[in-house]
C-alpha cells in the first residue's frame, strides 16, 4: 500500500476532520523566547519553558504555519516544543517510514530509539517535563490516543496531571482518563535522560 494511501487511511481512523496541511515554517526564532532553551536541558527545563504562556504561544503560532489546525496535533505541538528546546527533531524527519512529527508511534519510538529518553510506567512517578503518551486509538491499535507534556500534579493523589499539550495552556487532565472529556487513560510516559 502507497504510504499516502495508508497516512490518509490513519488520518480517518484517527478523526473526521483530517487536517489540511500547509507549506512548513522549519526556521524557529528563540531570541524572543523566555527560560531560553538549549540543546542540552533537563525535564524541568523543558516544563519551565513549555509551561511558560509566552513560549507556548510561540509553539502555537508555529504549529499553525506548518499543520495548520490543533484538531489531532498533540504530536505536533509537543515536536515543536521540543525543536524550540534546541532538540534535533527535523520537520519532515521519519522513523521507521512514518512522519516522527505527525503521528504519536514514531515519535514516541523516535524519542525512546534515537534520543535515549527512558520510560516511565508509573503514573504517580511523573515528573515536569515527562512526556505523557495515552492508552491507544482504538480505531488505530499500536497508536497511542495523545500525547502531552506533564508539568505537575493538580492533586495529592497524583491523578490529574497539569498538561499542556494542543488541546489547552496548562489544564487539568486525569491520569485515569475521562469519558465525559473524551480523555483517554496514561499508558506510559517518556523522560529527558539524565546527563
Amino acid at each position: 500500500m502507497k504510504k499516502s494511501i495508508l497516512w490518509a487511511c490513519l488520518c480517518a481512523a484517527l478523526s473526521p476532520h483530517v487536517a489540511v496541511f500547509a507549506q512548513p515554517s522549519s526556521s524557529v526564532n528563540t531570541a524572543q523566547l523566555e527560560n531560553s532553551p538549549s540543546s542540552d536541558f533537563t525535564g524541568e527545563d523543558f516544563s519551565n519553558f513549555f509551561s511558560t504562556e509566552k513560549n507556548y504561544n510561540a509553539v502555537y503560532w508555529n504549529v499553525m504555519s506548518w499543520f495548520g489546525t490543533t484538531k489531532n496535533g498533540c504530536v505536533a505541538f509537543a515536536s515543536t516544543a521540543l525543536r524550540f528546546m534546541g532538540m534535533n527533531i527535523p520537520l519532515d524527519a521519519t522513523y521507521k517510514g512514518e512522519r516522527v512529527s505527525m503521528l504519536t508511534r514514531p515519535f514516541s519510538a523516535f524519542l525512546e530509539a534515537k534520543m535515549g529518553w527512558i520510560r516511565i510506567s508509573d503514573p504517580k512517578a511523573l515528573q515536569p517535563g515527562d512526556l505523557v503518551f495515552t492508552v491507544d486509538e482504538p480505531k488505530a491499535p499500536g497508536y497511542p490516543a495523545h500525547v502531552f507534556m506533564h508539568s505537575g500534579y493538580a492533586d495529592a493523589a497524583r491523578t490529574l496531571s497539569l498538561a499542556v499539550d494542543n488541546q489547552d495552556f496548562t489544564h487539568e487532565r486525569a491520569l485515569g482518563g475521562d469519558l465525559k472529556k473524551d480523555y483517554s487513560a496514561f499508558a506510559y510516559a517518556l523522560r529527558v535522560p539524565a546527563e
